[in-house]
């Protein structure tokens, strides 16, 4: 059993995250007010979780804010593709062959992209079947 200063109660070891830095190899808080205070935090300092958080995934890419500030302006604060601004951070887009960054995307045309698999072709028949649909044409018909 282990003491929690934070509720003031005993809890058994297993209520508590591991921690290696400390003497007992357990987190000074339980799990639930170790959470709670993340999520205090959190809210507290929005703008510092989100930076770190960039930092973190930029960091998977090579790359540093500078870089993604650079390559946010030189795309006019706007999604790669759609060309639509967003209050939110744009995802950074990259090849999954070669790894290399191509430019940074909404959540939603980063989300169609890695569902259309980044196949060319399927999104050029996409784009024809959504074409004649909107332009009020019977598509195909298909017998089953």
């Amino acid at each position: 059993m282990k003491h929690c200063p934070r509720c003031a109660t005993e809890k058994p070891f297993e209520e508590f995250y591991r921690n290696r830095t400390t003497p007992d190899g357990l987190a000074w808080y339980c799990k639930l007010c170790y959470r709670d205070q993340a999520k205090e935090s959190r809210l507290k300092n929005p703008d510092r979780l989100r930076r770190h958080e960039r930092k973190r995934v930029l960091r998977r890419y090579g790359l540093t804010l500078e870089d993604y500030d650079r390559l946010l302006e030189a795309q006019g604060g706007a999604c790669a593709a759609c060309r639509r601004v967003t209050d939110q951070n744009l995802h950074v887009d990259h090849c999954h062959t070669t790894g290399k960054v191509r430019g940074l995307l909404c959540v939603g045309c980063n989300t169609a992209l890695g569902l259309l698999a980044e196949d060319s072709e399927r999104i050029r028949g996409l784009l024809g079947y959504l074409e004649v649909a909107m332009a009020g044409l019977e598509p195909a018909t298909f017998s089953l």
